[in-house]
């Protein structure tokens, strides 16, 4: 085994740890603050405003750490994510909730640039989508795991919420492991890039591609749920059903798409992607049919592999010494718009309907 295809495997052990544990969460999350801590509605998103703040300061968290392992940064940020994660089988206060909150959250929003920066290094000229998709299938199979182990270890062992929080929790730190034996894959040189520098032209139109993906994400993860429950009467088990065969789409899926995408390029990839939604985003709108919906919901769920465009287009931007840092400027620049959005879209949904956030 080639030292390449060695870290590959190294650093796909460490997504599929962290898919994993975060979806075991994810599927709980919901249930466990209602029923649990008898949170409100408005508790549940004050909290997730909260929560996502960690991803707009990622960038100047980077910043701060230039210069240093970003293999071995990167095992500290799972080991702060599975330690969020296994504390809430101890959590008892909505206040207590948000500690352990912002500490997984702070671990994954650092994590997602430099896992990104890593990925990218480790490809091999040309072949960059290519590894991004293999690596999104395996994010997709830990997606599937948590979610299986949550409805098998409820189903047929009797765990509760806490038990199941700790062994996520548990699993996620694992993944720290092998990104211990993952070599510092990065170009070295002693000048480190300002702040400043990524505010240079030829960054924004990332920027701007970013800050709309932010946007699109809460669309789908909000919005689209949010149309589907409330004025089609989808049921939970629906909804969680349509997730499962999203991820199983997307195991599939992404590999595919990320071949396309090293032979047409970045451009050609952003256009379908962005054109796509368009299209998508109107569907919700005019379609009646409830199972007809359910049919696109899975379509905009797949048009997210087409995501890979915006790191190979990254890629393009800079060198290797400034790649995680412009890998972390996007991730802020997605969470403006994922934390903004909501707020907008909500009170249009509230005093026009629920059109008007799509169109």
């Amino acid at each position: 085994m080639t030292d390449r295809r060695r870290a590959t495997w190294l650093l796909g052990g460490a997504i599929f740890a962290l898919s994993l544990g975060v979806n075991m969460h994810v599927a709980m999350n919901v249930n466990f603050i209602h029923e649990l801590l008898h949170g409100t509605s408005w508790q549940q998103g004050y909290l997730e405003a909260i929560r996502e703040t960690c991803g707009i300061l990622s960038f100047f968290v980077i910043m701060a750490l230039v210069g240093r392992s970003e293999p071995k940064v990167a095992a500290v940020m799972l080991l702060l994510v599975g330690t969020g994660l296994a504390a809430y089988s101890r959590i008892a206060t909505i206040p207590h909730l948000i500690l352990c909150s912002l500490i997984w959250s702070f671990g994954f929003h650092v994590w997602v640039p430099i896992s990104g920066s890593l990925a990218l290094a480790l490809a091999r000229r040309g072949r960059e989508g290519r590894l991004l998709g293999t690596l999104g299938s395996v994010g997709a199979a830990g997606v599937l795991m948590g979610l299986a182990l949550v409805w098998a270890l409820r189903r047929f062992a009797g765990f509760g919420m806490r038990e199941l929080f700790l062994g996520g929790g548990a699993l996620t730190a694992l993944g720290a492991i092998p990104l211990l034996f993952l070599p510092d894959v990065r170009e070295r040189r002693a000048d480190v890039p300002r702040l400043t520098s990524f505010l240079a032209p030829k960054f924004r139109l990332y920027a701007a591609f970013e800050l709309l993906d932010g946007m699109r994400k809460q669309i789908f993860i909000l919005f689209a749920t949010l149309a589907l429950v409330q004025e089609h009467g989808a049921r939970v088990e629906t909804i969680a059903a349509l997730m499962f065969a999203n991820q199983i789409i997307m195991l599939g899926l992404a590999p595919l798409v990320g071949r396309w995408v090293d032979r047409v390029g970045s451009r050609t990839a952003l256009v379908a992607y962005f054109t796509g939604l368009i299209g998508v985003f109107i569907l919700y709108t005019a379609l009646r049919d409830v199972r007809v919906l359910y049919g696109v919901f899975m379509v905009d769920s797949a048009l997210w592999s087409l995501r890979v465009g915006l790191s190979t287009y990254a890629k393009g931007l800079t060198g290797a010494t400034e790649r995680t840092r412009l890998l972390a400027m996007g991730v802020t620049m997605n969470h403006v718009g994922a934390v903004t959005l909501p707020l907008a879209g909500g009170a249009l949904y509230a005093l026009y309907g629920y059109r008007l956030p799509f169109y």
